[in-house]
């Protein structure tokens, strides 16, 4: 993934975190703190993303916020803008 990747983002309803709960994933504080920011603000890359949310949980990895985008994609919630 490449980290100057801009997304695009679908409304996150409860049905969305169902989506992830039922693809195998908790939904941890940091992975709700990642998804707030994602629908919230300008974001325009992982690692901004990162940078965002490690202000709201400080011992945040971008291991994580990669692993969640993958499986957002995957469940069809974001998509990459080309």
């Amino acid at each position: 993934m490449d980290e100057n990747e801009k997304y695009s983002v679908d409304a996150l309803t409860e049905d969305t975190i169902r989506k992830l709960e039922q693809s195998g994933l908790r939904m941890t504080i940091q992975r709700r703190h990642i998804i707030e920011i994602l629908t919230s603000s300008k974001c325009t890359s992982p690692k901004e993303l990162w940078y965002e949310a490690k202000e709201y949980v400080p011992d945040l990895g971008i291991a994580t916020v990669y692993r969640l985008i993958n499986r957002l994609e995957q469940i069809g919630v974001i998509s990459k803008a080309r």
